[in-house]
């Protein structure tokens, strides 16, 4: 295979650190299997940031590469011994029938954990004493492997793995995504001694309400062109983030061949929302169209959980965050004050289909087909992340480019447009923008 230069100067840098700027499609995955196919004599330790890419990895790195995320590198190492007693998340039922307490009492203490558990902090904290006290007890318990009563969590799992500060001895470390690294990853990336890989975009950084940081400042080595879409459209993504992003920023392509607002029966749509994914997978099921989901589990908990805060069913919500609203009218208060489009939409979505939102979320589960046997495939941006697609069309629920009055806004939150950014060039043949883009950018891609 033939690299660009680019390409070629990470590849065969010999730097104990070295941090790349990779822009959407520009083969970093190619580069990484590059630098480890030439160096077969040193072991790698490959860190994505999803378990669909890490199960896709492994089949295309060489043996000397081990791919983990961070929780299954956490029990690779230190999982056997508790295998039997691990979950994926720790219930208020669960806290409430273990220490004898109350409900709010349970899930002050289960917020204290998750706050530690994706922390850097050494020992558990809180302006509650008793909290504090509990907290630690549940903690000490789930790392306790003799305990069978009390279960442990797999953030759980990997907090305890980054407390007990293990040095795994790879000659180097990749870490993909690294724009967006929660506190405890980073802890257990800081702690490792090996010659070190940061490779991301901070313009794909999308999980700002994770708490996360980039580890991306000063990068030494840019990936610029990409080899997912044509010339056409990697000129118009330019133009949108030197527009809204960064004057300074672009994406270059090679390619050619790649279209705007081609009508297609077989898509795929991205949207900013769950809330919106899910009108539209109710209007095509009514329309008799075969649609897949990427993620159906949290588009439906998320819906479901707003319907039952509009019934005053707070007993059944999963969501700390809705139920901590009480009410559904408090609910829509807060979507009218904060800029969040997923809570205002949310609110919309709810007050459109009220208690039949249990009916359509079953309609559509009882619909769903593979991917590959699909005519439409719906995903969030977010969910998106990663992946590719033919024809992509743009969801009509991202941030506003224009006011009500028409008016182009120019001041937009920066992990908005990075949104914006992560759905757009998701694409490889064809891309459907949707009303505001064509309002802003129709001149241009015409």
């Amino acid at each position: 295979m033939e690299y660009t230069l680019e390409q070629c100067q990470i590849i065969y840098s010999e730097d104990s650190l070295i941090k790349v700027k990779a822009m959407a499609g520009t083969g970093k995955t190619t580069v990484l299997e590059a630098f480890t196919k030439e160096r077969p004599m040193n072991t790698f330790l490959y860190l994505t940031y999803n378990k669909g890419i890490k199960q896709s990895s492994r089949t295309k790195f060489p043996s000397n590469t081990q791919v983990h995320t961070i929780a299954s590198l956490a029990f690779k190492y230190i999982g056997e011994e508790y295998k039997y007693k691990l979950i994926d998340n720790l219930r208020i039922s669960n806290v409430m029938d273990l220490l004898d307490i109350d409900y709010i009492l349970s899930q002050s203490i289960i917020d204290c954990l998750n706050f530690f558990f994706n922390s850097n902090l050494k020992e558990i904290d809180h302006p509650d004493d008793t909290v504090k006290k509990l907290s630690s007890q549940i903690f000490n318990n789930m790392i306790d492997i003799n305990n069978e009563e009390y279960k442990i969590t797999f953030e759980g799992l990997t907090k305890y793995f980054e407390l007990l500060q293990m040095d795994l001895k790879f000659d180097y470390v990749i870490i993909d995504e690294a724009q967006d690294i929660n506190e405890v990853s980073k802890s257990i990336i800081d702690r490792q001694t090996s010659k070190k890989i940061y490779v991301g975009d901070n313009l794909q950084s999308i999980y700002g309400y994770r708490n996360t940081v980039s580890l991306l400042e000063d990068y030494t080595h840019t990936l610029s062109e990409t080899f997912r879409f044509g010339e056409n459209i990697s000129n118009f993504v330019t133009t949108f983030i030197q527009d809204y992003i960064n004057p300074d920023e672009s994406i270059l392509s090679r390619k050619e061949g790649s279209t705007f607002n081609e009508k297609s029966d077989k898509y795929t749509l991205i949207t900013r929302t769950n809330a919106y994914l899910f009108d539209k997978a109710v209007e095509l099921t009514n329309l008799n169209k075969s649609i897949h989901i990427i993620g159906e589990g949290i588009v439906f908990n998320e819906l479901l959980d707003g319907m039952n805060l509009y019934k005053g069913d707070l007993y059944k919500i999963k969501s700390k965050y809705i139920r901590d609203f009480k009410s559904f009218a408090n609910m829509k208060k807060t979507s009218e004050k904060i800029k969040d489009a997923e809570l205002r939409f949310l609110v919309k979505i709810v007050e459109k289909y009220g208690e039949n939102i249990e009916f359509f979320v079953k309609k559509i589960r009882n619909s769903l087909i593979k991917a590959k046997f699909a005519d439409i495939i719906l995903t969030t941006t977010h969910k998106s992340k990663g992946l590719e697609f033919f024809n992509v069309k743009i969801g009509e629920d991202f941030t506003p480019l224009f006011d009500k009055n028409g008016k182009l806004i120019k001041i937009i939150d920066n992990e908005e447009l990075n949104i914006y950014y992560v759905a757009m060039t998701r694409v490889i043949d064809n891309l459907i923008l949707n009303n505001d883009l064509n309002k802003k950018y129709g001149e241009i891609i015409c």
